[in-house]
């Protein structure tokens, strides 16, 4: 895999494959890394449905879900997209009330252990969120 090329910034391209095997999985100050992260899933309404992102909490860190080809994936809806994460390893840890100028909508919050991040999902944990 050392070939692939590295996705932008506000894209994410998620795969089903583990980076490496648990027990091997440590951080630069030795601690395992089988803890969650945690993302809201947001979502931009675009032309034939919506498009999905994970915000990380990270100002400026939408990435978009993305296919092989670098393109963004459309979903008819929110639950379609859930099942693409839920298929991918993200778990649905919980879902809230979102009020915005008397406006309400679910929040969508995801979790993943970092040690089941696929490369790509790593890299960008690694460069954006851990700090």
């Amino acid at each position: 895999m050392g070939g692939e090329p590295v996705p932008e910034t506000d894209s994410i391209v998620l795969g089903l494959t583990p980076v490496f095997p648990v027990s091997d999985r440590t951080d630069a100050a030795g601690e395992k890394d089988g803890f969650y992260v945690y993302s809201e899933l947001g979502f931009r309404l675009v032309w034939g449905g919506i498009a999905v992102y994970l915000d990380f909490g990270v100002d400026k860190l939408r990435p978009y879900l993305m296919d092989d080809q670098g393109n963004r994936l459309v979903f008819d809806s929110l639950l379609e997209a859930l099942n693409y994460l839920s298929a991918r390893g993200w778990e649905l840890a919980e879902v809230y009330p979102e009020v915005d100028d008397g406006d309400s909508s679910a929040c969508y919050l995801m979790r993943k252990k970092l040690c089941d991040f696929t490369l790509q999902e790593r890299e960008i944990y690694d460069s954006y969120v851990r700090r």
